[in-house]
């Protein structure tokens, strides 16, 4: 079925509901079956369903989810928004470390002789052993699974060509997480098209006035994901080389210069 459709009368969000990704990870017989239900019906023309699920850019912990929504959502419309991403895994770090911290650290508890990253410094020095390195040496898999959690999750080219290869770029909106959100509607209604959700109908007041929600973690000593620059400038001009080809890559995909800005963000903090 086909759950895109228009909105004249409201909407329903499923938030991070990750049935196409860890859902399905966990329950591959019923995972679907599960996703339908929590569906509403949804009949193209009176509203519009959308899943905001962070895990769906993951294709490398995800190989298949691209082919998974062309084959039961082939009419999806797919809006990424990202950030940079070395704040980005600062950020992550710190939401590890606020709520789910025994999880995230017994992944590094459970493996002979590995430090346990219990600072930012540390997590990043982890990420960035070689593969020559006593611990990757002795470790390969183990370093390698670390990267793919962790640092290739902001290699943002590689991530979203996969969703462009599988939909198409028209059917395929990037925008920075910075942008103005009269400027994101105005994306997504160019995206769903403007005879699925006309722009006269859309509340454009409700949008100016609405203020941007907070999530900041609450992790001790955190204060946001921008005071990394001034709290940690070593390991985030580690992490702005390490994903400079892969900002002017994605610059280059999408038509558009603000990952170039990631790379010369910690030099102008």
């Amino acid at each position: 079925p086909d759950f895109q459709g228009r909105n004249t009368s409201g909407n329903f969000a499923m938030w991070e509901g990750h049935d196409f990704s860890i859902k399905r990870n966990r329950d591959p017989q019923f995972w679907l079956s599960n996703f339908t239900h929590r569906l509403p019906w949804t009949d193209g023309i009176h509203n519009i369903s959308m899943d905001k699920s962070p895990s769906y850019l993951n294709v490398l912990e995800f190989p298949n989810i691209t082919q998974l929504f062309k084959q039961y959502l082939p009419n999806a419309k797919i809006a990424i928004s990202v950030c940079n991403p070395s704040l980005r895994l600062y950020s992550e770090y710190n939401h590890n470390m606020d709520q789910i911290p025994d999880p995230f650290l017994n992944f590094y508890r459970d493996k002979d002789d590995v430090p346990v990253p219990t600072t930012f410094s540390q997590f990043v020095d982890l990420l960035f052993q070689t593969p020559d390195s006593e611990l990757c040496s002795r470790l390969p898999r183990f370093c390698e699974r670390n990267k793919d959690f962790y640092l290739r999750k902001g290699q943002y080219s590689t991530l979203i060509q996969e969703w462009i290869s599988a939909f198409g770029k028209e059917n395929v909106l990037v925008v920075d997480m910075k942008d103005p959100q009269y400027e994101i509607a105005e994306k997504l209604l160019e995206l769903v098209g403007h005879d699925i959700l006309p722009p006269e109908e859309y509340p454009w007041e409700a949008v100016k006035d609405s203020q941007e929600v907070d999530f900041q973690s609450k992790a001790e000593g955190y204060t946001g994901r921008t005071s990394a620059f001034s709290e940690f400038p070593r390991e985030i001009g580690m992490l702005e080389r390490y994903y400079a080809m892969y900002n002017q890559e994605l610059a280059r995909l999408i038509g558009r210069d603000f990952p170039l800005e990631w790379n010369a963000q910690s030099s102008e903090s």
